[in-house]
């Protein structure tokens, strides 16, 4: 910071303390300062510059602000000003006063009454789960009857089907597919959530089957989701995750051209059909009311709707093996509600069928 920097916030932080101009100080080194300042500074009736650069561009916010001489002399520097610029030249301090307190509550932030050192709070995941749960709630009927050991919350479900729609379209191992569903349910348990998908992918598991050869601790069942301890908790969830993602897959291959695949939903029974041919591949959907069928994927892009309940098709011509086609469905009446999202994969071989 330079010399005239400092004579400036000295004669600012007097004219604040005392803006009256019959301040006076026997000093004489304040007049030569104040003489010294009046060379550098040319002051008007409408403006205000300085020859060197604005003291808000140079201002090193970090040092200690000089202190003021209260015996140096006022009124030959007060004269220098017009009392028109007082007020510019007040904000102008006021915006370096808030910007070295911004600099100190970034360096050092101010705690709560009850804190001692800064903390990290959680987020509010249950107000979070409540609003994915309502966003979901019509498609909510088919995770309820999922064929896993006890029932699971609904805010539980929400959380898995939004992630499972996200994650199921993806090339990854079903192992890290089941890890990415699960980890924001349980963030401080990552070695459990790893060692768990290993498990569930690696020890025969299905669906009529809750005992795990590899995992002695998880034969014994629990009575409901509230009383599991954490790894029973990850356990079921993956379970769920497991078959919600395999419900939102549909694999078609030329040797087995045509599925079919069923989703209760709060308004019926949502039906879709599959059928693959290679020139076209058709989805039938036979919806429960009114609705929407968009089909993308591989360059292509269809849609359908209709008011009331009733068939819907889209098809795809020429579908690529290998490729995967979303397929979203909306019902009417629901459109503060998230889509329904289907996968669609045409393979070669039938025995690579899920």
């Amino acid at each position: 910071m330079n010399r005239d920097t400092y004579l400036i916030q000295s004669l600012l932080f007097r004219l604040i303390q005392d803006p009256s101009p019959t301040a006076s100080s026997p000093s004489g080194d304040s007049n030569e300062e104040d003489s010294d300042l009046t060379t550098n500074l040319q002051v008007g009736p409408d403006t205000l510059s300085l020859e060197t650069r604005d003291p808000l561009d140079s201002e090193d916010v970090s040092s200690p602000l000089p202190e003021v001489n209260q015996s140096q002399n006022l009124s030959e520097s007060f004269s220098l000003f017009e009392l028109g610029d007082i007020p510019a030249v007040q904000d102008r301090f006021q915006a370096l006063l808030k910007r070295r307190l911004q600099t100190e509550i970034e360096s050092r932030p101010p705690l709560f009454p009850w804190e001692t050192e800064i903390q990290e709070y959680p987020l509010d995941y249950p107000a979070m789960a409540a609003a994915e749960s309502n966003a979901l709630q019509v498609w909510m009927d088919q995770l309820r009857s999922l064929s896993i050991p006890t029932k699971l919350p609904d805010s539980v479900l929400a959380s898995l089907l939004e992630r499972c729609q996200a994650i199921v379209q993806t090339s990854l191992k079903q192992g890290v597919k089941l890890v990415k569903v699960t980890e924001e349910l349980f963030p401080d348990q990552p070695q459990a959530l790893g060692e768990i998908a290993r498990i569930i992918t690696t020890s025969g598991y299905t669906s009529d089957k809750y005992a795990y050869r590899s995992a002695p601790e998880l034969i014994k069942l629990p009575e409901g989701y509230e009383t599991a301890n954490p790894v029973q908790k990850i356990a079921l969830s993956m379970l769920a995750a497991q078959e919600i993602m395999s419900s939102l897959t549909l694999t078609v291959s030329p040797q087995q051209p045509r599925l079919e695949r069923e989703w209760l939903t709060a308004n019926g029974l949502l039906k879709l059909q599959v059928i693959f041919q290679s020139q076209m591949m058709t989805i039938q959907a036979e919806l429960p009311c009114g609705g929407h069928l968009k089909l993308q994927g591989a360059g292509v892009q269809s849609s359908s709707e209709r008011s009331q309940s009733g068939l819907l098709s889209v098809n795809s011509m020429e579908p690529q093996i290998g490729e995967s086609y979303r397929l979203e469905v909306r019902l009417e009446g629901t459109e503060q509600q998230q889509p329904l999202q289907f996968v669609i994969s045409p393979i070669e071989e039938t025995e690579e069928l899920g």
